[in-house]
């Protein structure tokens, strides 16, 4: 009996240090190297190694700017919370009323943004995109999953409500993007106009719990015990970072988009994030789209979907009591 109760003490000991090595790999951006493939795309054999080694991420970089696209833009550099950093690029449009801030997904950088900021551009807003901490021109190494990731959000709203008085802003937000938006708008005093939303995870359990399920493994209780040890190496509560909670005290007009193949959000997911919205809202899902930037075979549905919503929405004048002002 001894014997087994002491196998069984240190089984659980292993299992939790490997939950905190994968935990530590998946918030701290390694320098260099080259990035675990999604679980869709691994072997096997890369599966296993995977799990007993944790994944591997490297820090991700902007490989384009907008001056690739054909815009125009400016590099700014702002602070943030504790003395980090926050890289900037202001993407101007002659005689624009709206402008939008891009908000990019985990493991991502402002980059990753590009597609989105060109359509914005065409449907005549002017674009804002940043780099959240770990990530592109942003300082430190490290991520929160949108978590802190939200006073980012908050310190860059005070920059354009300061460089542009008098205009509409929308946040946007893919993914974890999208949690740093709902929880900004929601936890901290933020005065936006509407919100975008796209590929939004309902609680951080639940999208842990989606990967393991990517992978094959059953996710009890690993998935808990990851989910745990990643509140612990991020600083956070963990089981308490969940949109679906921070939608609840979101009064913004708000669009939702959403695949319905989507693995990693699911659209159930989508569609409690939405019926916890408090606001004005909308809910669009893409047929058969996973989780991806919905540009490219999608983009006139995307397109329609954004230039209606803004339509409906930004006909009042900018900072009035319709904005959302809190």
């Amino acid at each position: 009996m001894l014997t087994l109760i002491c196998a069984i003490v240190v089984m659980l000991i292993a299992w939790n240090a490997v939950a905190l090595m994968h935990a530590i790999a998946m918030t701290r951006f390694v320098p260099e190297g080259k990035r675990t493939a999604s679980p869709e795309e691994l072997n096997a054999f890369e599966k296993l190694k995977t799990l007993v080694f944790g994944v591997r991420m490297p820090r991700p970089r902007n490989s384009e700017t907008p001056s690739d696209y054909g815009l125009a833009f400016e590099s700014v550099t702002i602070d943030s919370r504790n003395g980090s950093t926050l890289g900037l690029w202001h993407v101007p449009n002659k005689n624009a009323k709206t402008v939008v801030l891009l908000c990019h997904g985990y493991g991502a950088s402002k980059a990753s943004l590009l597609d989105e900021a060109a359509a914005f551009v065409e449907l005549g807003m002017a674009c804002v995109l940043m780099d959240f901490p770990g990530s592109g021109d942003s300082s430190g190494n490290r991520t929160t999953i949108g978590y802190y990731e939200a006073e980012d959000v908050r310190a860059v709203v005070a920059h354009l409500r300061a460089i542009y008085p008098g205009k509409h802003l929308i946040l946007f937000g893919q993914s974890m993007g999208a949690a740093a938006v709902l929880r900004s708008s929601s936890v901290h005093p933020i005065h936006v106009d509407a919100i975008i939303i796209e590929a939004v995870f309902d609680t951080l359990l639940q999208t842990v719990i989606n990967r393991f399920n990517s992978m094959g493994v059953p996710p009890f209780p690993s998935a808990q015990l990851l989910t745990f040890w990643g509140g612990v190496a991020m600083g956070v509560k963990a089981f308490e970072h969940n949109p679906v909670d921070y939608a609840e005290g979101v009064k913004q007009p708000t669009l939702v988009l959403h695949g319905s193949d989507d693995p990693r959000a699911r659209l159930g997911e989508g569609k409690r994030v939405y019926s916890a919205l408090s606001g004005p809202k909308q809910l669009v899902v893409f047929d058969g789209v996973k989780h991806e930037s919905f540009q490219g075979d999608n983009a006139t549905k995307w397109r329609t979907a954004v230039r209606d919503f803004a339509r409906e929405h930004l006909l009042t004048p900018a900072n009035t009591a319709t904005s959302g002002e809190r």
